[in-house]
């Protein structure tokens, strides 16, 4: 892996702020209302699936969040916009009453909707499923549309254990070598394990403030970007693996 950002909520331009973090993912959600600048980095911008399915039912329509990203695409140095894909977790599939294949066409409908829009800023194309095999079905569902080497998120695998992400992930690049995947949502824990660690090209992470458990403590210092800042800095590449020895051999 290359590159993490930090998934962060409080979008200002103080000590509390974006200011902190050399990469970050932004919300939609919290830029909708923001009107000032703020200090900020490389930044993905984020279309808040699963919080707004949870509010909402639905995305922000197409034409807010494109005006959106229109807005702030020039600020700092905006490396992606997420497309706004449709989650396969089951939270999300009861909220729609839909099936996964239903919440994948629908991804790859939206990705293709948003491109037509011609923003400059790189869209980011998401693969969607459950089991590894539901990614592989969407990966194929989608095409020529993935050109060699694009950079892909991964999608509704945040909540899984390492040992499913990996799988996942496995599957993937089984296919498609050539892809460089974004994990969304990997926390620290996924990211320790070597495999995972160098199928993926970049991750991100909103989970700083649960890394202390459940108890007491837990999002102890949620609100404190030096919180985040720390548990970025204590991501750290593994020991390696024979994937990648086989790899580079190759």
């Amino acid at each position: 892996m290359q590159h993490f950002y930090s998934g962060w909520h409080q979008i200002n331009s103080g000590e509390s702020g974006t200011k902190h973090f050399p990469r970050c993912l932004v919300s939609a959600s919290r830029l909708q209302s923001r009107r000032s600048l703020f200090p900020i980095q490389n930044w993905i911008l984020d279309c808040g699936t699963y919080s707004r399915f949870h509010s909402h039912g639905q995305h922000l329509p197409i034409d807010i969040y494109v005006a959106l990203v229109k807005t702030w695409q020039h600020h700092g140095c905006l490396d992606a916009w997420v497309s706004q894909d449709w989650l396969c977790h089951r939270a999300i599939l009861k909220i729609t009453n839909m099936s996964i294949y239903q919440h994948q066409q629908l991804t790859i409908d939206r990705y293709d909707r948003l491109l037509n829009c011609n923003l400059s800023a790189y869209l980011m194309p998401v693969l969607q499923g459950d089991r590894p095999i539901d990614y592989v079905c969407h990966l194929e569902d989608y095409g020529d549309r993935l050109a060699l080497g694009q950079w892909v998120g991964v999608g509704s695998i945040a909540h899984l254990p390492p040992k499913q992400i990996a799988q996942i992930l496995l599957q993937i690049k089984s296919e498609r070598p050539d892809l460089r995947l974004h994990g969304f949502g990997v926390k620290l824990r996924a990211l320790a394990q070597p495999l995972i660690w160098d199928l993926l090209y970049s991750a991100d992470s909103a989970a700083a403030g649960l890394y202390r458990g459940n108890g007491q403590l837990k999002y102890c210092d949620s609100n404190n970007p030096l919180t985040a800042v720390t548990y970025a800095a204590n991501i750290r590449e593994p020991n390696p693996t024979i994937f990648r020895q086989i790899t580079i051999s190759k």
